[in-house]
């Protein structure tokens, strides 16, 4: 899988949405919803995809955010809220799909060395089970 960025434009958002809205929770979002947080994280540079020849098999998505906005959203349901980049001290993973497990690691990777020194919050949801979701955060301290 080669991980990169897409740049900004009608093509990308058409690719990533079909992409994105092909499985759930994604496929029952409003299409307004979706959009609009691809169309900023596409035009922000706050994602990264992979890709294996010229198909897409990986998408994560982030809005960067405050540790403290992190901390309400975690904790107490507060919103997420973005921060303008340059300000933010965190990153929350909101768009996240990969088709092969195997490529998760490399695409974590990806969105680290892209997050130095932030605290990166997110939402994992289960299938089946008795968890169904689960909020976490990590300190990410890496240099780039």
């Amino acid at each position: 899988m080669q991980v990169r960025r897409f740049k900004p434009g009608f093509e990308a958002l058409g690719l990533v949405a079909d992409f994105i809205a092909a499985t759930p929770p994604f496929g029952a979002f409003g299409a307004a919803k979706l959009l609009t947080a691809l169309r900023h994280q596409l035009s922000t540079g706050c994602h990264v995809a992979g890709f294996e020849d010229d198909d897409l098999v990986a998408y994560c998505g982030w809005m960067p955010t405050s540790v403290q906005i992190g901390l309400d959203w975690m904790r107490a349901g507060g919103e997420l809220i973005p921060v303008e980049t340059a300000r933010a001290d965190a990153a929350v993973l909101t768009i996240v799909r990969i088709t092969k497990r195997q490529d998760v690691l490399p695409l974590i990777r990806a969105c680290r060395v892209a997050n130095p020194n932030r605290r990166i919050f997110f939402k994992r949801d289960y299938d089946l089970g008795a968890v169904t979701t689960k909020k976490s955060t990590v300190m990410n301290r890496i240099s780039k």
